[in-house]
């Protein structure tokens, strides 16, 4: 290689290096370069979130701030402040950079929003009667001794949320879910159940009074608490003359037939479920049912209202003839939860000469309206 070439060599790698660094540093200059990404950001609800940038160019330069994909209005600062962030400021954010020279958009920093926990309710529930039911609810924070309750408690807030169960300002061991079961409760049992409600955003707490109303005592076993079956109320009445109330009550739903259940009361707090005879032997869809005295012989007797024929027809057999036997069934067109039906009704009255506890039905069969009756 002669000395020439040697030279030219030499002067093309002295001029190379600075051409390169001048195409560097002019474009460095002109288009934004973001040198400092805005960090994801966990904030408590309520409180305030900043989000900040940093990028080189030459200026003047520009910032846009952007939520999901929609700018936000007015924010066009290298900062962004949010005030006050609820849960729908939650999710990701970016900033577009502009100049003369072009843009650049920031890496996605996420806000991500606490929520502290809320209870929104605490209610006293019974013991569900059947499987259809989950609990019945109380209307107050009272029960009778003997009861079995259940407090339980709504709340909402960022998952996961943690329960701790109070009574008279004591933890109760072991009770960390969102409900509290006390069986057989006694006087003892009264007094404030609190629930504390925690999170990674906070904690709160609600005090529920339970009083014991001694004036009752909650029966709790026997067929008249225990039998289980589609029943929508009851109706108390005194069929046998024996100076205790005895109870009724009709089953049925959704247009299907169930027998009703009847039961004697002992007059010492229990009582025994009347198994044969009417009106136990006679299915019907029935929601409703009195006592009266139809007859007017001084003995109760049981109206029964249903949403279908019955497959047996009761009827009314009274005491002391000459008078003749009269008719207790009835049929009423009418309309039932928006649809039409053919709803019926039957007398069943008592004899005064029957066994204790006995109701008694024979049949015959007449038409009658709402409101009235054939004799």
């Amino acid at each position: 290689m002669n000395a020439k070439h040697q030279l030219n060599m030499k002067a093309n790698s002295l001029f190379l290096p600075p051409a390169l660094l001048l195409a560097a540093v002019s474009t460095g200059l002109c288009q934004p370069v973001i040198t400092t990404q805005p960090s994801s950001l966990t904030n408590i609800a309520g409180t305030t979130a900043t989000f900040s940038v940093e990028a080189t160019g030459t200026p003047p330069l520009f910032y846009q701030w952007q939520f999901g994909v929609s700018d936000l209005l007015d924010q066009t600062a290298a900062t962004l402040v949010l005030t006050n962030v609820q849960f729908g400021n939650a999710g990701p954010y970016t900033v577009v950079v502009t100049n003369s020279g072009g843009s650049a958009t920031s890496a996605v920093a996420t806000l991500t929003v606490l929520i502290p926990p809320r209870i929104s309710r605490v209610r006293l529930s019974g013991q569900a009667a059947t499987s259809q039911d989950v609990s019945h609810q109380y209307l107050s924070n009272s029960a009778s001794p003997g009861a079995n309750l259940i407090f339980t408690v709504i709340a909402l807030g960022t998952a996961p949320l943690y329960y701790q169960w109070q009574f008279n300002g004591e933890d109760l061991p072991g009770q960390t879910g969102r409900s509290l079961a006390l069986t057989n409760v006694q006087l003892t049992n009264a007094g404030e159940y609190a629930i504390v409600v925690t999170n990674v955003a906070g904690a709160t707490s609600q005090v529920a009074t339970l009083t014991v109303d001694p004036t009752f005592t909650k029966i709790t076993t026997s067929p008249i608490v225990t039998d289980g079956a589609y029943s929508a109320g009851g109706t108390w009445g005194d069929f046998n003359n024996d100076g205790f109330l005895d109870l009724f009550v009709p089953n049925g739903t959704d247009g299907s037939a169930y027998v009703p259940f009847l039961y004697r009361n002992n007059g010492d707090g229990t009582f025994t479920k009347v198994t044969s005879g009417p009106p136990v032997n006679l299915a019907a869809d029935s929601y409703s049912a009195c006592w009266g005295d139809y007859d007017n012989d001084g003995n109760l007797d049981l109206f029964v209202a249903t949403t279908i024929f019955i497959t047996t027809t009761a009827t009314v057999l009274l005491p002391r003839s000459p008078r003749a036997a009269r008719s207790t069934s009835t049929v009423i067109p009418g309309v039932l939860l928006g649809r039409t039906t053919t709803t019926t009704a039957f007398w069943i009255c008592s004899l005064p000469e029957a066994t204790a506890g006995a109701i008694t039905s024979t049949a015959t069969t007449a038409t009658a309206t709402i409101g009235s009756r054939s004799n």
